[in-house]
């Protein structure tokens, strides 16, 4: 039989510079010149359109800023008009990048790979998506968004592919456009146009029918295309290949849909097929089978049976809502490069062929018996099983089981690879394959085992040695982790000639006896250490050599000791860190003898680098930098009895005492900025020195690097950071946010996973805790299986006045500053004035006093006789502690208040409050112990009556009493508080507050947060904003503005958050003659004098204007002057004399200014 040829309208497929699109349902399709062009135009057009503005929306970060809502629909409609999930493919087939791609914020990468494929499904359905959804239930915006979803198919006339789904759609449109303006909901409108569908509609659309009809019409035309396959080469029964696709979607019984299909046998054959395993690695065998029924002439037969099949598991995947292609593992893409590798054949001829087998076959043999054994430093328990498990000559016969468990960079992977090496050379296994941990984080044990299972069979298939690298990570997966286990048990035993080797992290060998102890003694155990000063010295003389230079012993020891002080940075430790250290140290010592890199060089001690990674400078004393902490003193001593305990224990182990187990891991619990994170990473280096930690490094994390990502992403996060802090200290900062309760289960999932990550490391690892007081220990008692781990509390008092001064002093003098007379009074007055125990305030108070001293010194750029850039002035010093950026405040804010036109119940309500601040000072000042305040407040009015500005000038006014420590404000709104995806909620609204930290935090129109009917978020921001609003009560004033009658609707639903808003500030609007005397304010300062007949227009424009509930008060004064500004200048300009450019006449006033919710809005104030 000849060899099968590549059907007459496929051979374009191999041509990878014709312009192609490949939809599998239609077939390859070449593009006509300039086709692609013209689309993209009329589809830039039509985004522009100036109806778009009717339909306001707010689209996703997905799209550009170009984009409107027209461009979201099309974008929406090119996969509706492919099919749903339908394969595309070609080298113009990604139309979205081709036609659309100025609608995109990241500019899409388009391919021109003939083999380039997508399976994609929108939430597009006649009348459409994007548009209906902005028109909402009004019927005369729905009567424009379904004008511009039909003119939208227009867009795409001319792709032959798409033109009779097009055309479908268009009559759906034609056949519904009269009754548009039924009220109808918008949300409904999508199931009755398919219920309107006529058959020869359904014909071209069949996911209109409904999903359990359509799932049909899948089943029929993919149970057909199987047939006609196996008509011609062997295979599966169709009910057995709809099993295997119903399991590759997580169907694990026969769809009870399945039952109501004209095929009745089908349901029960699917019964009997679906619970078998056949369907481990099955979709590695589809592409096989699919090459020989391409071979056997059925090219089109195979196509089809692929888009059917993706089309039915995307179906089945998101029954019973729309389609789901995501995770297929149908293979599309091997199926397409095999098509091309089957018909672009070069044949190549080389005479050498059978002469060069039969040399390499000897040279093998004899590479095999003259390789050297790797010689490993420091690992004599890895070395020994290097040598057992060694081949001497090719073709011996051995069984490998090998499990290395150490630390990383320790030499684990360098011998395995060494052995590998010398298996393939001695023709024992073929070659190596490895698989890690990250394969199984997101798999359920079902999935899991047939990964194993497939790995499993691959290698015994194949002869090859299977490498699993993190067992013991991925022992401890909760959905898999004792399922792969045992598994792997299993295939040990029935299969003697697999070969494994298992890599493990420290005191991984143990979570493995402690999980499946019988698939522990399956293997030859090898465990590595940590390096000593000895072996590092040996390991640096190596990593020298092979860079062509030298390293005497002496300097090599000395650089050995600079190792064993260094810590880790993240996976730069161990052997790592000797290549490191070789390279700097050789490229030091080359330029220092100015030699290029062919010369060889010594390495002298002077060439070693002081510090090998950022952070603490090596060899530095732990001791000496906790001695010169500031306000600390119980906290020193009680570190001091645990590392004389730690050492005494150290003493009874060595003279041959029995020393319980102990938990060393910590709770630092006290205000911000009291140096818990910095104690914990002194503590880490100290319990290095006394051989507690084999490295002392700390990995600092909050609530955000362990909650955020999917539920089942939080326990492979947590094991991820414990694995990177193991040799060291694991701070978990503001731990009281990970207490969990009935609505968070983010938190009980990651406490389930850090609980579980202590137990599993008893040794070389130390977990400290810190947060606020009250939250840390209401952590702690809820949580008793925690609390067991962690016997020691530290509590950290806020600094004293003393402490505060002291500490500015220190980081000055450390600085290399001199303060001059009148510096530390001036620091002093600042902390009384505004009591605090935070050092970062004292911090940066000092980096702000050094900016101002550095812009005075050179003002004039030259620093000059009498000046001093080592020295601090008074006037260096700011007149507030602020922890941001600092800010300018009015001299007299009061005065500024009572400047407001108008609002004089508001300025009374400002006077009272002052009037409170003044006299809690007198009451603290005259010994009378306060509770802090809460000094949060309500503002409620319409737009444009001076929130903001009201708001700006009571924060200056709360930092001239020394109640706020900077005085300024932050502004946000919904958008800069809720994350778009979860987990990013709350560490938005943490960044707010710390940039909002020493002044206001004024959200406008505070009820967004919760007022969508979905869940998005809002309950999560106002719960964190609560925790942080206590938290930081003394230094921080939240301010929630907007309308009346929603923010007392908000309050009502959140009482949590009602009750730390104790006053509420009314704001009227404002009269006319207030508005009139606003306009003359403002044309006064802007410099124009106006004319008699100015002010009575402007009144009677404002009788004109309705007073609706989105009148903009001064924000409609400041459009109305803005405008008249506009048209005076268009009056000066045109005129031929010479106008006064100063006047405003009346003419200059506009007609009429919308004052609708869609008008543009200015500044008042």
């Amino acid at each position: 039989m000849g060899r099968a040829r590549l059907p007459d309208h496929l051979q374009v497929l191999l041509n990878d510079r014709a312009e192609v699109i490949d939809l599998y349902s239609y077939g390859p399709w070449r593009v006509p010149a300039g086709l692609l062009d013209e689309i993209s135009e009329r589809a830039r057009v039509l985004n522009n359109d100036p109806r778009v503005a009717e339909l306001p929306y707010k689209l996703t970060d997905f799209y550009s800023e170009k984009a409107t809502i027209v461009g979201a629909e099309l974008w929406g409609m090119i996969p509706w008009l492919s099919g749903t999930a339908a394969i595309r493919g070609g080298t113009c087939g990604d139309l979205e990048g081709w036609l659309l791609e100025d609608f995109r914020a990241e500019k899409p990468i388009v391919s021109f790979n003939p083999t380039w494929f997508t399976v994609r499904t929108s939430k597009f359905r006649p009348p459409g998506e994007w548009l209906i959804a902005a028109a909402g239930d009004d019927l005369d915006k729905r009567e424009l968004a379904v004008q511009l979803a039909r003119e939208c198919l227009d867009v795409f006339a001319g792709i032959e592919p798409f033109e009779r789904r097009r055309q479908a759609t268009i009559a759906l449109y034609e056949l519904n456009m009269p009754d548009v303006r039924k009220p109808i909901a918008y949300t409904h409108l999508a199931d009755h146009w398919a219920r309107s569908a006529t058959d020869e509609i359904l014909a071209d659309l069949p996911e209109l029918a409904g999903s359990v009809n359509y799932l049909e019409w899948l089943v029929k035309g993919f149970v057909a295309a199987h047939n006609r396959l196996r008509s011609v080469i062997s295979g599966w029964e169709a009910a057995a290949a709809v099993a295997c696709l119903a399991q590759q979607a997580g169907i694990w019984e026969s769809p009870s849909e399945f039952s109501v299909f004209s095929d009745e046998s089908l349901y029960e054959d699917m019964k009997r097929y679906i619970g078998q395993p056949f369907a481990e690695g099955w979709a590695n065998e589809v592409r096989a089978w699919l090459a020989r029924g391409v071979v056997e002439g059925e090219a089109d037969a195979c196509r089809a049976w692929l888009d059917m099949a993706v089309r039915l598991e995307a179906c089945l995947r998101g029954m019973p809502d729309v389609p789901n292609s995501t995770g297929t593992l149908l293979p599309i893409g091997a199926f397409q490069r095999t098509v091309s590798d089957l018909y672009r054949r070069r044949q190549l001829v080389n005479p050498l062929e059978q002469k060069f087998a039969v040399a390499t076959q000897e040279r093998q043999a004899q590479a095999a018996a003259a390789a050297p054994e790797v010689s490993l430093v420091g690992q004599p328990e890895l070395t020994a099983a290097l040598r057992d498990l060694r081949v001497e000559r090719p073709g011996a016969e051995r069984q490998i089981r090998l499990l290395v468990a150490g630390q990383d960079a320790t030499g684990r992977r360098t011998a395995v690879s060494a052995l590998i090496q010398n298996l393939v050379d001695n023709r024992v296994v073929s070659s190596a394959r490895w698989i890690s941990d990250p394969i199984y984080a997101a798999l359920d044990a079902s999935n899991a085992l047939q990964q194993l299972t497939r790995d499993v069979r691959e290698c015994l298939a194949e002869k090859t040695l299977l490498v699993i690298d993190g067992l013991d990570r991925i022992i401890g997966f909760d959905r898999c982790g004792t399922a792969v286990a045992e598994e792997l048990r299993r295939s040990l035993k029935r299969h003697p000639d697999l070969n494994v080797i298992v890599v493990c992290g420290p005191g991984g060998d143990t979570r493995l006896f402690d999980t499946n102890p019988a698939l522990y003694q399956l293997f030859r155990v090898a465990r590595t250490t940590e390096f000593t000063d000895k072996h590092y010295a040996e390991l640096l003389k190596r990593a020298v050599a092979r860079r062509g230079a030298t390293i005497s012993r002496t300097v090599s020891l000395a650089a050995g000791v600079l190792l064993t002080r260094t810590p880790p940075l993240l996976n730069l430790r161990g052997a790592r860190l000797v290549e490191h250290l070789a390279e700097q140290s050789v490229r030091a010592a080359r330029k220092r003898a100015k030699v290029g890199p062919s010369r060889s060089v010594t390495v002298t001690e002077a060439d070693l680098p002081r510090q090998l990674v950022p952070g603490d400078i090596a060899g530095s004393d732990p001791q000496a930098e906790l001695d010169s902490c500031v306000g600390l003193e119980k906290i020193k001593r009680e570190l001091a009895l645990l590392v004389a305990e730690e050492k005494a224990h150290r003493m009874r182990r060595e003279a041959g005492m029995v020393v319980d187990a102990r938990a060393r891991h910590m709770v630092f619990t006290g205000p911000p900025g009291t140096g818990k994170t910095m104690v914990a990473r002194i503590l880490g280096r100290m319990f290095a020195a006394t051989g507690v930690l084999s490295s002392g490094h700390i990995v600092v994390v909050d609530r955000a690097d362990l909650v955020h990502g999917e539920g089942w992403e939080i326990g492979p996060r947590v094991r991820r950071l414990v694995d990177r802090a193991v040799g060291g200290v694991l701070c978990v900062e503001s731990a009281h946010e990970l207490q969990p309760s009935e609505d968070d289960w983010r938190n009980r999932e990651t406490v389930n996973a850090l609980v579980a990550a202590v137990q599993s490391h008893t040794k070389d690892l130390v977990v400290v805790l810190t947060g606020p007081d009250a939250g840390v220990n209401g952590l702690l008692k809820s949580e008793p299986d925690l609390a067991a781990y962690f016997p020691s509390v530290l509590r950290f008092p806020a600094l004293t006045e003393d402490n505060f001064v002291a500490l500015f002093e220190a980081k000055s003098e450390a600085a290399g500053f001199t303060l001059r007379d009148g510096v530390v009074q001036k620091v002093r007055s600042l902390v009384k004035s505004t009591p605090t125990g935070n050092a970062r305030l004292a911090i940066g108070l000092l980096e702000r006093a050094i900016a101002r001293q550095a812009r005075r010194v050179l003002a004039d750029g030259v620093v000059g006789e009498n000046e001093s850039l080592h020295e601090i002035l008074v006037d260096d010093v700011p007149d507030t502690l602020a922890t941001t950026s600092w800010v300018e405040l009015p001299h007299d804010p009061l005065s500024e208040i009572d400047k407001l036109i108008g609002l004089e119940s508001v300025k009374h309500e400002v006077r009272l409050l002052v009037a409170e601040a003044k006299a809690d000072r007198m009451r603290r000042e005259a010994g009378i112990p306060l509770a802090s305040p809460t000094r949060h407040l309500v503002f409620t009015g319409s737009p444009g009556t001076a929130k903001t500005t009201m708001a700006r000038l009571l924060a200056a006014v709360y930092a001239k009493l020394g109640l706020l420590s900077s005085g300024h404000l932050v502004e946000v709104s919904r958008g800069d508080l809720i994350g778009e995806y979860l987990g990013q909620t709350a560490p938005k609204v943490r960044a707010a507050v710390a940039k909002a930290l020493g002044g206001v935090l004024f959200i406008d129109e505070a009820y967004s947060l919760t007022e969508a009917w979905f869940d998005d978020y809002g309950s999560e921001a106002i719960a964190e904003l609560i925790k942080l609003m206590e938290e930081h009560r003394e230094d921080l004033v939240v301010i929630v503005a907007g309308y009346d009658a929603k923010m007392a609707k908000f309050l009502d639903k959140n009482p949590g958050l009602a009750s730390r808003f104790p006053s509420k500030l009314r704001f009227p609007d404002y009269s006319d003659d207030e508005l009139i005397a606003i306009f003359q304010a403002m044309t006064e300062k802007a410099g124009y004098e106006l004319h008699p007949d100015v002010l009575p227009a402007v009144r009677r424009l404002l009788k004109r204007t309705t007073r609706g509930e989105s009148f903009g008060n001064g924000r409609f004064v400041r459009n109305m002057f803005d405008r008249a500004v506009a048209l005076q200048g268009h009056r000066i300009t045109s005129s031929a004399e010479s106008p006064e450019v100063r006047v405003l006449l009346a003419e200059d006033l506009p007609e009429s200014l919308d004052s609708g919710p869609d008008a543009p809005t200015g500044q008042y104030l």
